[in-house]
């Protein structure tokens, strides 16, 4: 009996033998070009094109045919279980593998780079696809996905940029990130009804889908699921859906119309930027959450409906918009209660309309229950002509009003214990405020730039009136400072070129400097005590002040010389 040596441990064997009895490798002819141990295919050692894997194979090793480039076709039984990591990775002339049942799992890059590949059938026992089994098989055309796999790998057909057609089956619960990303030549796209979630850029620039129908089982939509798919036109989400992802929908060129599910939760930031064709929103009632800029771009937008669920409005959610002609909201009240960030979250910037139950709103009329109004709720309503806030409301939150530029009166209720910052700030036609006597302060910018603006009362709770307060208030020529005032910040009253006249009260302890800077018709300072009750007072460079007449207030005509006032019959200052 002739002995050989074993190409794998080097120790002697009967040549007769098939099965090396030190290391278990295959020692027939064929084992000299298939390393099998312990049923796994270690090393395929030969050229040829077709291979059909040996019968007592039951996986395939990690790596076993990578880099092969003889292999033309690969046949696959049923007696094999798994197909390892990088088996046939880079096998850049394999056109066509024939899988028979049997096949559970595909590893980690399986069939990578397999350039030339343009057929292979799965069968329903696989339930793994691994991360980018199929990565870069550029002349792929057609995949069905088996009933039995739950997820599709991360990458796992990434850049098949010849694949046209996706059929996934109804056992896939999640497809993984950027699973189909690049697949740039992607027609048609049938999405099985077990879906849960579709992962980040799933299909980011999968250019020529057109259509995508999601099941009622999707509950989310990742990151730029669907970003740059420039043909989709036609998008149907069904109930079920809970939050749609950032640029989920980003750079759709096509998309015209998109019908949201009541499930709907939370809309991400710029889920749906720059999608250029898209005319109307119609969200429903059950949505929470918009995020900054999900519609930036929207260049065709006409009309937006926004549900009284909503409750957050984040940063230029409408940037972009130039169509944007109306906004139909569910309620006043409703509206009051969502967080927008600023005034350049609320839709008004760019619409500068508001409509309930499909009339613009030109008288508003703010309902008790809404306990107080959140920043920005009505800026840039150029609609609005009057107000009234009812008893009840407690606070109006930064930029609530904001250039609400035709707005030319507004009553204020009692209750009313906080005024934001730029709450009042570009109302050009307001032409008088009376501010409740709860309110602590007010606020820097609060009546910036209101123009027409002749008649303040302040109220007795204001302590301090903070920078810009009242910034370019053109048309004041009076105001009375209230009796528990404190303090006047920098720029206070910057450019109130109109002020002549100030009372000041005694508790005042200190002026900050420019605070009447621009103020240069300001001549009377008009002090609501004696000369004897002058108080300490900080006073800081003000260049304004240094020229004014200073009069002390006397109730009855003094008997000595000197510069006094009081109050006429119709309660304006007057000398004696």
């Amino acid at each position: 009996m002739a002995l050989i040596n074993c190409p794998y441990c080097g120790n002697r064997v009967s040549s007769l033998a098939s099965l090396c009895i030190y290391c278990g490798s295959n020692v027939s002819n064929e084992g000299l070009v298939y390393e099998i141990r312990n049923k796994t295919l270690i090393k395929y050692h030969g050229n040829r094109e077709v291979i059909s894997i040996p019968g007592d194979v039951e996986i395939i090793g990690r790596g076993a045919f990578e880099g092969c480039t003889s292999i033309v076709k690969v046949i696959i039984g049923s007696h094999v279980k798994n197909i390892n990591d990088f088996s046939f990775m880079n096998c850049t002339s394999l056109e066509s593998v024939t899988v028979y049942d049997g096949i559970t799992t595909i590893g980690f890059r399986a069939f990578a780079g397999c350039t030339s590949l343009t057929n292979i059938e799965l069968p329903h026992t696989v339930d793994t696809i691994a991360d980018r089994a199929f990565e870069n098989c550029s002349k792929i055309q057609k995949i069905s996905i088996p009933d039995g796999v739950v997820t599709i790998g991360k990458e796992a057909f990434f850049n098949c940029n010849s694949l046209r057609e996706l059929d996934i089956a109804d056992s896939v619960t999640s497809i993984g990130f950027e699973s189909f990303a690049f697949c740039h030549s992607l027609e048609r796209v049938e999405f099985g009804n077990g879906i849960v979630s579709i992962g980040g850029r799933a299909f980011f620039e999968c250019e020529n889908i057109k259509e995508i129908d999601l099941p009622s089982s999707v509950q989310s939509i990742g990151e730029e699921a669907f970003y740059a798919c420039k043909s989709l036109a036609d998008v149907y989400l069904n109930e079920g859906l809970l939050t749609i992802g950032m640029l989920a929908f980003g750079q759709c060129i096509s998309l015209k119309e998109i019908d949201f599910p009541e499930t709907l939760t939370s809309v991400g930031i710029k889920a749906f930027e720059n999608c250029i064709t898209l005319c109307k929103l119609d969200l429903k009632n059950g949505l929470r959450e918009i995020g900054s800029e999900s519609f930036k771009g929207c260049s065709s937008l006409w009309h937006v409906s926004i549900p009284k669920s909503v409750k957050i409005i984040g940063f230029e959610v409408f940037c972009d918009c130039p169509s944007l002609e109306l906004i139909e909201i569910g309620s006043v009240k409703r509206w009051c209660e969502i967080e927008f960030s600023l005034a350049k979250g609320n839709p008004q910037i760019y619409d500068k309309r508001l409509s309930v139950d499909g009339e613009i709103i030109k008288e508003l009329f703010v309902p008790s229950d809404a306990g107080e109004l959140k920043g920005a709720a009505f800026a840039n309503c150029v609609e609005i002509e009057t107000a009234e806030i009812s008893e009840g409301i407690t606070s109006i939150g930064n930029q609530t009003f904001f250039n609400c530029c035709n707005m030319t009166q507004i009553s204020l209720p009692s209750t009313l214990t906080n005024i934001g910052k730029q709450a009042f700030y570009g109302c050009h036609s307001l032409e008088s405020i009376e501010i409740p006597n709860q309110v602590l302060g007010i606020s820097g910018g609060t009546f910036g730039e209101c123009k027409a603006l002749r008649s303040v009362k302040i109220g007795d709770g204001v302590k301090i009136i903070d920078s810009l307060a009242f910034e370019n208030c053109t048309s004041i020529e009076s105001i009375e400072l209230n009796e528990e005032l404190t303090s006047i910040s920098k720029n206070a009253f910057l450019g109130c070129n109109a002020l002549k006249n100030i009372i000041v009260c005694k508790n005042l302890s200190s002026i900050s400097a420019g605070a009447f800077e621009g103020c240069s018709s300001l001549e009377t300072v008009y002090f609501k005590f004696s000369y004897e009750e002058m108080p300490r007072m900080l006073i800081g460079d003000n260049p304004e002040l240094d020229s004014v007449s200073l009069y002390f207030y006397s109730e009855n005509e003094p008997v000595t010389q000197g510069n006094f006032w009081h109050y006429n019959e119709n309660g304006e200052p007057v000398l004696w």
